[in-house]
């Protein structure tokens, strides 16, 4: 009896749920609902879930229409905020295993990834390879030309690292000029020829000179290396791999001893 009145205008993104052609009744489905975004009389945007179910009680030729209204407006800002967050702890979760400098693995991704490895070909009888590589005379490479050429070395080492091997073996650098790979499922020929092509990929990669951009710099590396079979592995469920890094490191001592820029790749020995 009252005169009626309006709280809000609401303008909907698809009018065609109102306005049927033909006179069709349209979304008369019970568990249909309908999601859009709207804007209302303020200019304020949101999203809006719609069910337009017809009114049982009402007759053939003028039906009633229920229409409900629900508001998911707060429902997709915290979705978007969940997923924000969430974004942002797998973001801070690949910094944290990765090396920020050259975009490799780091050492924490590789001691957990190895441990994993040994424990999955020790289950299934897999031979594995272990590499420990290091950029010859870095130290005075770093004193001649600077560390902001080191640092274009080292990203351009890693990238021939990645390049030079397969995308099941894994790469990361083990710490200042060192990196480190493993190789699943590689038996000892196999370790050495993964070894020789990193070794002349290195050899063969050009740097450009920061300085001098019509330069270009090169460096060699020194590799040692270990292969390791299933009796080499019953390390217990700690999983020490430790002393296979300690292995493979006395074959980087020997191949720096023997000149540098070689590789030397035994079996490993308790």
């Amino acid at each position: 009896k009252k005169k009626p009145y309006c709280y809000d205008v609401i303008n909907f993104a698809n009018q065609s749920l109102y306005c049927m052609p033909g006179g069709n009744e349209g979304k008369d489905e019970v568990k249909l609902y309908e999601e859009m975004a709207y804007k209302n009389s303020k200019g304020e945007a949101g999203h809006i879930q719609i069910q337009i179910i017809r009114d049982p009680a009402s007759g053939t030729s003028r039906p009633r229409w229920i229409i409900h209204l629900h508001s998911v407006s707060l429902e997709r800002e915290l979705a978007n905020k969940y997923q924000d967050q969430r974004q942002k702890k797998e973001e801070l979760s690949v910094l944290a295993l990765h090396d920020e400098m050259t975009g490799l693995n780091n050492y924490r991704s590789f001691s957990n990834s190895f441990k994993s490895e040994v424990q999955r070909s020790f289950r299934y009888g897999y031979e594995l390879g272990l590499v420990i590589c290091d950029i010859d005379f870095f130290k005075k490479f770093n004193d001649t030309y600077g560390h902001q050429q080191g640092d274009q070395v080292l990203r351009a080492v890693a990238a021939t690292l990645k390049k030079c091997v397969r995308t099941s073996d894994f790469v990361a650098r083990y710490g200042g000029e060192e990196f480190v790979i493993f190789l699943p499922q590689t038996g000892l020929e196999g370790i050495g020829v993964v070894m020789e092509k990193v070794r002349q990929g290195v050899e063969d990669c050009l740097v450009d000179d920061i300085n001098t951009p019509e330069n270009h710099l090169s460096v060699t590396l020194s590799l040692g290396g270990v292969s390791i079979d299933k009796c080499d592995m019953n390390l217990g469920s700690d999983c020490d791999v430790k002393p296979f890094i300690e292995s493979a490191d006395k074959n980087l001592y020997q191949a720096k001893e023997s000149g540098r820029n070689c590789c030397i790749v035994s079996k490993y020995k308790k």
